[in-house]
């Protein structure tokens, strides 16, 4: 049974919805101070953001039936001089796509390299969706042939010095 001396007054009350807010406030502060805005312009950013989710993906294929030269594209082009110099970094020999051809024999296709008409796979990183300026969702689809494809939606975010990619969510197979 609560009793009025259990009970908080009016100052008690009034003082603790003046404190709160300014608690919550001071963390958001905190917070924001430990992580700061991530730099550069938006496309330095954009690429930091597919960086992160294209080196995810293939570490999540773990090397399953990934060729040695990844072929890339962009939103539909093939990547970008920067791009391709960042993810030389992660030993990942990088072409553009251009440099492939998809073979189309009935409903049957395959995607091989123009100069040695060898079997290769082609990455493509659809367009970025920011979330806020600390997080964004990009698709990263792989296409080797038919029925030998796929595609994942990766969670990416701004660790304070690092954009991040979460553990995809793969959204469809062939």
């Amino acid at each position: 049974m609560e009793t009025d001396l259990m009970k908080p007054s009016l100052r008690q009350r009034g003082i603790a919805v003046m404190i709160l807010p300014v608690i919550g406030l001071g963390l958001i502060a905190v917070w924001y101070g430990l992580h700061p805005a991530p730099s550069g312009t938006k496309q330095e950013q954009e690429e930091q953001i597919e960086e992160a989710a294209l080196v995810r993906e293939l570490q999540e294929k773990d090397g399953a039936l990934i060729p040695r030269t990844i072929y890339i594209k962009v939103n539909g082009s093939d990547a970008t001089p920067s791009l391709v110099a960042r993810l030389t970094r992660h030993n990942i020999v990088l072409r553009p796509q251009s440099e492939t051809s998809t073979i189309k024999k009935g409903i049957e296709s395959v995607v091989i390299e123009n100069k040695t008409g060898t079997f290769s796979s082609v990455f493509e990183i659809n367009p970025i969706v920011w979330d806020s300026s600390f997080s964004a969702t990009v698709s990263v689809s792989t296409f080797s042939a038919s029925l030998c494809a796929g595609g994942s939606d990766y969670q990416v975010t701004w660790n304070g010095r690092e954009w991040v990619a979460d553990r995809g969510e793969v959204t469809w197979v062939s």
